[in-house]
C-alpha cells in the first residue's frame, strides 16, 4: 500500500458510507411495499468494530433510497448517523462533519455509483467496491478488492485497523475472549 494512503488511513476519525451496492450487492427485493436487503455478516462485524475501538472510529450511513429498515440496521451496528432517501448527499455529509467537529481530511467515504462521486472528492480518502460504476473505480484512492455487499467494507475497515496499528490486538482479543 502507498505510504501516503497508509497515512491517511491512520488519520481517519470518521467513515461515511452508502448502503445499496456497498454494504449490499445492490440487489432490491419488494415485499409488501417494503425493500428488505441482503446484508454480508463480516461487513457488518467490521461496522460494529468501528464504534469499538479506542479511540472509536464514527460512522455515518447516507442513502438515496429511503427504507424504515436501514435506522434497525444502523442501530444494531452501533452507527452513529444514518440517512435515508437523501437526494443530495454532499450537505448531509458536511453537516455530520460539522456535528461531529471533524475535519474533511480525517474523514473517508465508500460508494459505488455517479451520485458518490461528489462525496468521495470532499474527503481525505474516497473508496469504492470493485464492482463500481467504472467513473467511481478511477476516481477512488482505494478500490477493495471484493465486491459490494460480500466482503468490500470489511477489506477497508481492516486497512484503517492495520494503519493504525491496532489490528493484530482486535484479532487478539477475539483469539482470547471472542470479542472486542
Amino acid at each position: 500500500m502507498d505510504k501516503k494512503i497508509k497515512e491517511k488511513l491512520a488519520a481517519i476519525e470518521v467513515v461515511f458510507m452508502d448502503v445499496d451496492g456497498v454494504l449490499t450487492d445492490g440487489s432490491v427485493i419488494y415485499v409488501d411495499n417494503e425493500s428488505p436487503r441482503i446484508w454480508n455478516v463480516k461487513d457488518r462485524m467490521a461496522v460494529k468494530m468501528l464504534s469499538r475501538v479506542t479511540p472509536p472510529v464514527r460512522t455515518a450511513w447516507i442513502s438515496g433510497r429511503y427504507t424504515v429498515e436501514l435506522a434497525k440496521r444502523g442501530e444494531e451496528l452501533s452507527v452513529d448517523r444514518v440517512f435515508s432517501g437523501v437526494v443530495e448527499k454532499l450537505p448531509v455529509l458536511k453537516k455530520v462533519l460539522e456535528d461531529f467537529k471533524i475535519p474533511s481530511s480525517k474523514a473517508m467515504y465508500i460508494g459505488d455509483d455517479l451520485v458518490d462521486l461528489v462525496c468521495m472528492k470532499n474527503v481525505s480518502l474516497g473508496c469504492c467496491p470493485c464492482d463500481a460504476r467504472r467513473e467511481v473505480v478511477n476516481q477512488a484512492d482505494i478500490v477493495a478488492s471484493l465486491p459490494g455487499g460480500r466482503g468490500a467494507v470489511r477489506e477497508i475497515i481492516e486497512d484503517i485497523f492495520k494503519a493504525k496499528g491496532i489490528w493484530k490486538d482486535i484479532v487478539k482479543a477475539y483469539e482470547s475472549r471472542g470479542y472486542l
